[in-house]
């Protein structure tokens, strides 16, 4: 246990979780709450999503603030200083295209779990909204994994 850096260990274990919260709740919706929702008529429907909204707001935003904190770490502290020039430009690309496509997930997240005027045609079109989100996230795990494999250069 003396080898052990108690700070990274946290550190990868918010950036988990949060992406399980986010990604698992986002993959619930998909699966499960939308198409339940869909059999209630119209009133109660608006009614029920809202209030799943009110709760799940705060999981998103708890979510995206513990994403962005421990990714900057892992990305700035952990990973960056340690990659030889040989590797650097390809870890560099794909974890600039994860980054995108992680803000893209933050922005739909919020529309679909927020209340503003301005989002209500992402709500109500929540079905494909949510699939995108899903596929969304789906492809950012496998960059994570492509991006864990690549070594600290490209010999070894």
């Amino acid at each position: 246990m003396d080898n052990v850096d108690f700070l990274l260990v946290a550190v990868r274990w918010v950036h988990i979780f949060a992406a399980i919260a986010a990604g698992g709740g986002g993959l619930f919706m998909l699966v499960a709450l939308h198409p339940a929702a869909q059999q209630l008529d119209e009133a109660t429907r608006d009614g029920f999503l809202a209030k799943v909204r009110s709760a799940y707001t705060k999981v998103v935003i708890i979510s995206i603030v513990g994403l962005l904190a421990s990714g900057f770490y892992n990305y700035l502290a952990v990973k960056a200083p340690k990659l030889g020039e040989d590797v650097r430009g390809l870890y560099h690309g794909l974890m600039g295209a994860k980054m995108l496509m992680a803000f893209a997930v933050f922005f739909l997240s919020s529309a679909l779990a927020g209340r503003s005027k301005a989002f209500e045609k992402i709500r109500a079109n929540s079905g494909l909204w949510l699939k995108v989100n899903v596929l969304l996230v789906a492809l950012i795990v496998l960059l994570g994994a492509i991006l864990g494999m690549i070594p600290k250069t490209g010999g070894s």
